[in-house]
């Protein structure tokens, strides 16, 4: 006997327990459904899952179990739900792999919402979407909360290990916030976004107290292999790191992008209070040959105290032939002690900022400890044009203990054309000694 069954209408959890009996059928939830007992892991599910909007409740995974995930394999369809997952206890020594740890098929219109609880010490991993992602993503809002109860729990956790199809049209939320520092890895995004396509994604993200195990660190992602097009990132970071961190280089966004990057349509509000023993370094990406930013905002406030020799730009590394066009870079700088600051990079050849807008307050109101050099784009170009832009910056500072070297443009240049719509530089000198203001260096040819 043939039986036909076209869809499957799911108004109770005994009936979602037939997703394991008929994996390759259609469901669809009729209403709300709030779990009581423990989420069976489907095996080999490729066929759909429709919400309609309800909310699949209280998902709660068998912790015991060791890489465990809803799915052990998802090839399927699931669209239109809202899942909660019940909060997830770390002092089992398990793995969470979240949807599944192999999610392909399709992904629609989903919200996730999950939190996290540090209460282990062994080293675990908390993927919520799964470790190898290469389903279709579209219309995903997702969310992680961790809470902490003091422990030093070495944790890696993420919507993904990995990104390998499309992911677009998503929000991405997360809040790793501890009053006690965790030695974990995390990331607001995936550690590798592998994606083809990537577009149209938001990622709202707070992080407190966060002992970082390694020497360095991206808050968004590890690595992006493709454009950034239509990236909102807004981000909160918070370090206190007293306690010797090996940390040295950290990246708000990336640490690594492939060579002739698009950055397009790229919105980054941050704020960002630093105070460290060893952090040496500060950006928001890598400067890479090649590197294409348009129609861009970057906005932040950084506050920043360091022992070490401290260097904050947005491009971290040596840039060569990169352009930025209508790109507006709002920089509202509080505190910083030590080191060398520059708004776009340290350095600059044979590129191009053309029709773009800084607006730069820096405000030195505490004392320094050390040399400090502040310089509003760059501090060395060669072959390098400023064109069609506007800069107003601007500098209050009080008593200071080390000499301070500022200049509104560049340090040094060697060839290139500089051409300000409008430029304004404003210096307000509270004290009158150990402080040098440079001029535009002679080389380059000048038009205001």
């Amino acid at each position: 006997m043939l039986i036909v069954i076209s869809k499957i209408l799911v108004s109770h959890e005994k009936v979602l327990k037939m997703l394991s009996t008929y994996p390759t059928e259609s469901f669809v939830l009729v209403n709300d459904i709030y779990l009581k007992q423990q989420f069976e892991q489907v095996k080999g599910f490729t066929g759909s899952i429709d919400g309609k909007t309800y909310v699949l409740d209280n998902i709660e995974i068998d912790t015991v179990k060791v890489n465990y995930a809803m799915f052990e394999d998802f090839s399927g369809i699931i669209s239109n739900i809202a899942l909660r997952i019940k909060q997830f206890d770390t002092s089992i020594e398990t793995n969470f792999y979240g949807l599944s740890q192999n999610l392909q098929g399709t992904i629609n219109k989903v919200s996730i919402k999950s939190s996290l609880a540090i209460r282990g010490t062994s080293p675990q991993s908390y993927f919520l979407l799964g470790s190898t992602v290469s389903a279709s993503i579209s219309g995903l809002w997702a969310s992680i909360t961790l809470t902490a109860a003091g422990a030093r729990q070495a944790m890696s956790v993420s919507f993904a290990k990995t990104f390998t199809a499309s992911v677009t049209d998503s929000t991405f939320v997360s809040s790793f916030q501890s009053d006690t520092p965790l030695s974990s890895a995390f990331t607001a995004l995936c550690q590798a976004n592998n994606a083809a396509t990537s577009s149209n994604i938001t990622v709202r993200a707070d992080f407190k107290n966060i002992l970082v195990t390694t020497p360095g660190m991206s808050l968004i992602a590890n690595s992006f292999q493709a454009a950034l097009d239509k990236y909102h990132v807004y981000v909160n970071v918070s370090f206190r790191d007293t306690l010797g961190s090996p940390l040295r280089s950290l990246f708000l966004i990336s640490q690594s992008l492939p060579a002739g990057v698009l950055i397009s349509q790229l919105h980054v509000t941050a704020y960002i209070d630093a105070e460290t023993q060893g952090l040496s370094a500060l950006s928001f990406l890598p400067n890479v040959e090649g590197l294409v930013m348009v129609q861009s905002y970057i906005r932040f406030t950084l506050r920043s105290s360091s022992a070490t020799n401290f260097q904050f730009q947005i491009f971290q590394g040596a840039g060569n032939q990169v352009t930025i066009r209508n790109t507006s870079f709002i920089g509202n700088v509080t505190k910083f002690t030590n080191g060398n600051y520059s708004t776009v990079s340290q350095q600059l050849d044979n590129s191009n900022i053309e029709s773009c807008s800084f607006y730069i307050l820096f405000s030195l109101l505490q004392k320094a400890v050390n040399k400090i050099s502040v310089t509003g784009i760059a501090q060395q170009t060669t072959a390098t044009n400023i064109k069609y832009s506007n800069l107003y910056f601007s500098e209050v500072q009080d008593s200071q203990v080390a000499e301070i070297t500022l200049e509104s443009i560049m340090r040094n240049g060697d060839g290139g054309t500089i051409h300000f719509s409008v430029l304004i530089s404003f210096y307000n000198k509270h004290q009158k000694a150990h402080i040098s203001n440079t001029k535009t260096p002679s080389l380059l040819k000048v038009h205001l």
